[in-house]
Parts: structure tokens; sequence; C-alpha cells
């Protein structure tokens, strides 16, 4: 990726906007495991390289992840 993440700052500005999707849909106890689950997916595809910033932003892939985590959780 050339451009090291600072993994902090995803997760303190991503990390809420998640959990409030999540709370749409599930309880608030599910939204946080929910929430995690996502960005730990997240970490995984980016150390797997395959996170391309000429294709989308952390942010955007971050909630197409979240997408099948709710699918996958119904």
């Amino acid at each position: 990726m050339g451009k090291e993440i600072d993994w902090d700052k995803v997760v303190e500005d991503l990390g809420p906007r998640l959990y409030k999707y999540f709370c749409v849909r599930f309880s608030s106890e599910q939204a946080d495991d929910l929430t995690q689950e996502t960005l730990i997916r997240l970490v995984r595809k980016c150390n797997d390289g395959k996170f391309n910033p000429d294709r989308g932003t952390l942010k955007m892939l971050g909630f197409g992840i979240a997408h099948y985590v709710a699918l996958e959780s119904r």
C-alpha cells in the first residue's frame, strides 16, 4: 500500500459510525460485537493486501464489510 495505516485513528473515526449502523438493526450488545467483527475483518483485509486506495476509502471498505457482517448475523 505504501503508506502505513493509523489504526487508532481508523477505529476512533469509523468505530462509532459502524456501531450506529448496527444499532439500527440489532441490540446494543450485538451491535458492539458486530462492530468489533467488522473492524477485525477490515484489519485482516488490509494486512492481506486486499485494500486498494485507488478503488475507495477505508470507510467505504468498512461499511461494505459491515453490510455482509449484518447479513450473516440475521
